[in-house]
This record gives structure tokens, sequence and C-alpha cells, in this order.
């Protein structure tokens, strides 16, 4: 019964019913297209051939209505499929173009959900799988967004579940995804810590997996995690904590790494089809809460439904019209240098001069200056320059090499002041820095306005000699008028003496803060700076910045000064240091240094040269703080005989007078005296400063012989002293110190004289004292 009834339904009888009865069901549908609903369910409903398909949307007029939309989802959905399952290495442009004719936008569920499947179901393909994901989201961003979500949460499912085939194929298509870079290698860090936390043979085939994919990527993008990555599972492997089947997996993936990935590229030729610029990478987190959208998988009626389908038209048209025309430049490019018209170079060089100014524009507009404040390129040079003096044996040497540097301009001071640190480093001096620095203060840089001979190599000027960078405009201007044909007058600015400025410059800055340095550094400065004044490599005018008094000094910089001056008499001599000093042109940079403003300072300054042992440089010091004395003193005494009346002046006269008689002479004077006094008895007051006066000049008097006979005593002593040194000193030199037509003895005799001495003390009791007022009262 039951195979009679199976047969009587498939016999002909029946298939002639079922098509007499079909042309009213056409004329139903088109009045009412709702009943194409029934044959669909949530999920999709029964199979349908894609003609049948296409002839039941064909008979529905109404593209808005939700029978309409439901079988275009069915036929995108087929579609979609069908692209996905054909796709390969060879044949990917042409599928992608394919699939981007279809409403990606709409199926975007619909496309990840069978790449998902199909990708589980063949993980050998897993690369071809995310260059189509690549392809595809750089046109669609939120597309490749979509895959990732889900990937994230397919393998948080299978992670919590202990499902290592799909653990495997998720993280696998993650790794291939960060290899195209749509997705941020930061997920696959914290992948593989996930995975490594807790050690199982499960988690660390899963992880070595994916460090065959995306190993090479990671070792470019950040060494550091692969490195921590690769150590902890060579901990593993020491340890013995893993199957020998993970064990060899280990010393599979060890070896790798050291063939250096050869054999596991980042991404095949034929699969690297979009441009770094264009992709679009996301930063979505392993650990962050996603939303699959899964209701992007089923069908939902859109009562926008055309005038969506129209933008997504407008923009597949854009899309292709964009193709179209990178293919057509790149025809008429090839065709351009194969033909040989004239027509089409010339239409070739105007595209290309506008695709030139196009370009120029754009990198104008982009255009950045880049501002390096980190000074990596400072602490480079630095580095160069102190490999350079380190490792080089002569000054001759060491300048030579820094002269091949190819120093930029503006960093001369940097290889002047590596020059000093170098030099302070040393336990003690070397005179190699010296003369190195001496030989850079000689360098002459080619000039910025261009010569006649073109040439802009580095020369070296020769020795003018000493004296030469502190002679003065007249000097100057008296050698030139010696020459018989003068030359015009043009003015020359010279080449640039680009070290003299600036180890002068690191004069005063290292003077400013010499209390920071130590004892052995503040000497090894001191010495190479006196090495460049003594050879004038530098400008003697450093030293306004030099103030020798005792406000403005430390005990440092008194040291600083004290190896200085001591270096440069050793290499100078007494007399041409004093000669240097006294030079006129060098007078307003050496106020500091010499000051004659103040007494106070004066008195510091000569206490200061004679402690160190160059009491000879004093001399004008000294002189003029006597005459500075001699002019404060008489102007007082100016002031107080303009004080006194004249009546007391004539008995200063007179009294005068009657110191320099005898003492026979000094009775008559009393005599007189006691006549003048009882003439002039009725004025008591005149008498009492008379009176006054001659016990006044009674002191004087006294004090006078006292220091007069002191001096005696101090004369026959120093005479004794000398004799006796004459007597053991050599013939010779007893010639010398005994002669009396030296000119400098008396001087000689001054210089380690100290302030106090009755050499300055020359108070107004004296007789010469008394003698100029006399005179000035006559």
């Amino acid at each position: 019964m039951d195979r009679g009834t199976k047969r009587a339904r498939y016999s002909p009888e029946n298939e002639k019913s079922s098509t007499v009865s079909e042309n009213p069901k056409k004329d139903d549908s088109s009045k009412n297209p709702d009943k194409f609903a029934n044959i669909f369910g949530k999920t999709g409903g029964a199979y349908i051939p894609p003609g049948r398909l296409r002839q039941m949307q064909a008979q529905i007029t109404d593209k808005s209505s939700e029978a309409y939309q439901r079988i275009a989802w069915e036929a995108l959905k087929k579609s979609i499929h069908g692209f996905i399952n054909k796709v390969n290495v060879s044949n990917l442009s042409e599928v992608v173009k394919q699939l981007l004719m279809e409403n990606i936008v709409r199926g975007r569920g619909l496309f990840v959900r069978s790449l998902l499947t199909a990708q589980s179901a063949s993980p050998t393909f897993t690369h071809v799988f995310s260059a189509l994901v690549a392809v595809v989201n750089s046109k669609f961003p939120k597309v490749g967004e979509l895959v990732l979500k889900r990937l994230i949460n397919e393998f948080r499912k299978a992670f919590r579940r202990n499902q290592k085939d799909r653990c495997l194929s998720t993280a696998r298509f993650l790794a291939h995804l960060v290899n195209q870079k749509v997705v941020h290698e930061l997920i696959i860090l914290e992948l593989l810590t996930l995975l490594l936390e807790q050690t199982t043979d499960d988690s660390v085939e899963v992880a070595v997996s994916v460090l065959k994919e995306c190993g090479a990527m990671l070792s470019r993008l950040v060494p550091k995690g692969v490195h921590g990555i690769f150590e902890h599972l060579r901990r593993i492997l020491n340890e013995g904590q893993c199957d020998k089947r993970i064990s060899y997996m280990l010393e599979v993936m060890f070896q790798i790494r050291r063939d250096g990935w050869k054999d596991h590229p980042i991404v095949l030729p034929e699969l690297d089809v979009i441009q770094e610029s264009d992709q679009i990478t996301h930063t979505t987190s392993l650990l962050d809460q996603v939303d699959p959208e899964e209701h992007l998988n089923v069908f939902k009626f859109d009562p926008e439904f055309l005038a969506n389908e129209a933008k997504y038209a407008e923009i597949r048209e854009a899309l292709f019209e964009s193709n179209e025309d990178s293919e057509a430049e790149s025809d008429g490019e090839n065709e351009g240098e194969d033909s040989d018209e004239s027509g089409n170079e010339d239409d070739n060089d105007d595209e290309e001069d506008e695709e030139h100014k196009r370009s120029a524009a754009a990198t104008a507009e982009n255009q950045q200056t880049i501002i390096d404040q980190t000074e990596t390129n400072l602490v480079h040079l630095r580095r160069t320059i102190y490999l350079m003096l380190q490792s080089s044996l002569s000054a001759d040497e060491a300048g030579h090499r820094l002269l091949q540097l190819k120093i930029k301009p503006g960093e001369e001071y940097e290889v002047a002041s590596m020059v000093l640190d170098c030099c302070a480093q040393t336990r003690s001096y070397e005179s190699r820095y010296g003369r190195l620095a001496q030989r850079l203060c000689r360098v002459v840089f080619p000039s910025s306005t261009p010569s006649n001979t073109g040439s802009t190599t580095v020369s070296v000027s020769s020795d003018l000699g000493p004296g030469s960078r502190y002679r003065s405009n007249k000097e100057v201007s008296k050698s030139t008028a010696k020459e018989e044909t003068p030359a015009p007058v043009v003015e020359e600015s010279g080449p640039p003496r680009s070290y003299v400025a600036q180890f002068e410059k690191i004069f005063s800055e290292q003077y400013s803060i010499i209390h920071r340095l130590e004892t052995a550094k503040l000497r090894n400065v001191a010495f190479l700076f006196a090495h460049l004044l003594y050879s004038d490599s530098i400008s003697w005018g450093v030293f306004e910045c030099v103030r020798l008094n005792e406000r403005d000094t430390t005990s440092s910089g008194r040291i600083f000064l004290k190896h200085l001056f001591l270096e440069l008499c050793s290499f100078m001599g007494l007399s041409k240091l004093q000669a240097r000093l006294r030079d006129e042109t060098l007078q307003p940079f050496f106020a500091g240094l010499l000051p004659r403003d103040n007494p106070k300072d004066t008195r510091f300054a000569i206490n200061f040269l004679t402690t160190i042992g160059l009491g000879g440089l004093t001399l004008d010091l000294r002189e003029h703080l006597q005459a500075s004395r001699d002019s404060a003193l008489a102007k007082k005494e100016s002031e107080s005989k303009n004080k006194l009346p004249s009546s007391v002046l004539g008995d200063i006269s007179i009294s005068s007078s009657s110191s320099s008689s005898s003492s026979s002479s000094s009775d008559g004077s009393r005599s007189s005296s006691s006549e003048s006094e009882s003439s002039c008895s009725n004025d008591e007051k005149h008498r009492k400063k008379r009176k006054h006066s001659k016990d006044k000049h009674k002191l004087q008097k006294k004090s006078h012989s006292d220091r007069h006979h002191h001096e005696h005593h101090q004369q026959q002593k120093s005479s004794k002293h000398t004799s006796s040194k004459h007597s053991e000193m050599p013939s010779d030199r007893i010639s010398k110190h005994s002669d009396p037509t030296r000119k400098d003895d008396k001087r000689s005799r001054l210089k380690t004289r100290p302030v106090d001495t009755p050499f300055f003390n020359d108070t107004p009791n004296s007789p010469a004292h008394s003698r100029q007022i006399k005179m000035r009262v006559k």
C-alpha cells in the first residue's frame, strides 16, 4: 500500500495535474506576494534552486515588500557562500570583484559567518581568507571589525570549553590577520600570555602554532615581547613540564627562530595586494567586552531597502571606477613606454608634470619640522669625539681625525667642550690636549661668500706669532701703511674663527662655575687655558670676566687663577708676562683682574699676587696705591687749611722755621717767643694755640728720630744678611746681585714688601709733610 501510494505520487498524471494547477498560483502570487513568506522560515526554510529563486523574485513587482527582501536575502546568502568556497590564491582578485558586486554591507553578518565556517573546515586556506578580509577591510572597515569581534568571542568560548581544535583555528586566523595588519599585534601577545599562564600540553601546542604563523611579524614589531615568550618556552622545555611530543614541537620552534623564519614568511607575494597606507588596523583587546552582533545573521525587514540599495550602488560604482582608472593609468604608462609617437610622449610628460606638482604640493602641506628633543645626535657626536680623542696618540692625529669628521655649522662648541672635558678627566695634565686646542683655534673655515678658487676645504692658518691677537688698530694701520701699492678699501669680514670664539666662550662659562670642579679638574683646566693664552690662540680679553676682589672670588676661583698665572709665568717669564699685563690695548679687559678703582680691592689683588710668588706684577698697583694715598692726604690738608684762620697759619710757619735751628737758636727763639708772648699778653687765646703747636712739633720730632733709628738698624741687619748670602753664592751670581747699576734692584727689593710696611705709611707727622706745609704757607 505504501509503495503504491508513493508510485502514484510520482506518476505522469500527477505531474500534469501539478502543471495545470501552477497557473492559478502564479496569478495569485502577483496579487498576494506575501504567500512567498511562508516558504522561508526564520533560518531560511527549505532549499530552493537558484533558477526557481530568480523566477520567484521576478514575479514580485513591489521591490520594497518583505517577500522581495527575503528572496533577495536568500540570493545574497547563497552568492556570498559560493564566493568564499571558491576563493584561492590564484583567483583572489576576481572573487573580490564579484563579492563587491553584492551588497556586502547588508550581508556582512552572512559574510563573516560563512568565512569562519569555511576557515574552521579548511585551516590550510587561512592565509587566503585573511587576504580576502584585508581587501574587504580596506573598503569597509566595519566588516573587518566584525570579523575580529567574532573571532575573539569564538576563542573565548573554545578556551572555556577546552576545545583545542576550535582554539587552534581561531588563533591561526588571528595570527594571519596580524600579518595582514588588520589586527593589532597586542592581541596576539595577550593571547600567548593567556595560553602560557597555566601551561598544559594543549595550551603550549596552540602557542607554538600561533608563533609559527606570525612569529616573523612579531619579531619585527615587538622583539622584546617575543624574546620574553621564547624565554618562557625555553623554561618549560628545560624543566620538562610537557609531553615528549610537545618537547619536539618546542625544539622545532626554536630551530625556526634560529633560521630566521625563512620557511614561514609574513605574507606571500601573491596575497600582498593591499598597500600599507590603505590598510586599517583594529585595536580591540582580547579582554574587552565585544558584541558579536549575531542578529546580522538573520533576515530583518528594512523599510528603506531601496534607498540603501541605491547608496550601495553608488559606492560600488565609485570603487570600480577608481580601480578602472588605476588600471588605465598603469596601461597608459606601459603603452607610453612602448610607443614612439611624440603625441603620446607629450601627453605622458604633461601627466608626469601634473603628478609632480601634486606630489610637491602634498609634501609641502604634509611637511613638518621635526625637533629632536632627546639629543640623540648630540650624544652620538660626543661619543664619537671622545673615542677619537682616547684612541689618538698625538695632538696632530686627533686634530686630523676631528677635521675629517665633517663638523656641521654650530657643532664647534661641542667639539671644544669635549676637548676640555677629556682634558679635565685625566689624573694629571696632558699637554697634547693643549696642543690640540691650539691647532683647532688655527682652523680657518671657508667664508660664506664664494671665493675665486671655489675651494671649500678647511685650511689651517700659519702661526702669526705671540701677540698677534691683541695688536692695536694703530699697529695694524702702521704695518699696512708701509706697503708700496695700497689696496683699495674693501670691507672684508674674513673667514670665521669658530673655535677661537668657542674656547673664549668656554673660558667665561668655566670661570663662572669653577666652584663645582674638583681640585685636579680645576688644575687641568687652568693649564689648558694657560697654553692657549701663551700661544695667543685665544684673546687675552677673556680676563674681562675676572674680578679679583674679596667679594667676587671664591677659594676655587683663586686656586684657578694661581695655577693659570704660575703656568703663564713658567711659559713666558715674569718680564714678558708683566709687559703683557701693561699693554695699553688690553687695559679695559684687565680692569677687574688688576683693580684700581677701589683701594681695598687693589690691596687684595696685591696681597694675592704677592702670596702666590708673583709680587713683581704688583709694582704698578703699588705705585697707584701710593699715589692715591698721597692725593688723598693732600686733599685732606688743603681742606683743613681752608678751615683754619690766617693767624694760625702764621704760627705754624714760625714753628716750622724754629725746628730747623740748633739748640742755641732754640734758646734764642724761646727768648724771642717769650718777648712775643709778653708783647701779646693781651690775647690769651692766641697764646694757647701757639703753645699747643709747639708741643705738637716736639712729638713729631721725637717720632721721626725714633723711626729713623729703627730704619738704620734694619738696614744694618739686612746688609749683614746679604753679605753672608753673597759669600755663599758663586762669584758670577754675586756680581749680578751686587751690581749697583741695575735698574730693577730698587723694584726687586719692593716686590716682596707687604702692603702694610712703612713704604705706604707717610703720616702727617713726617718731616717731609711739615716741609710741604711750610712751602705752601710761604
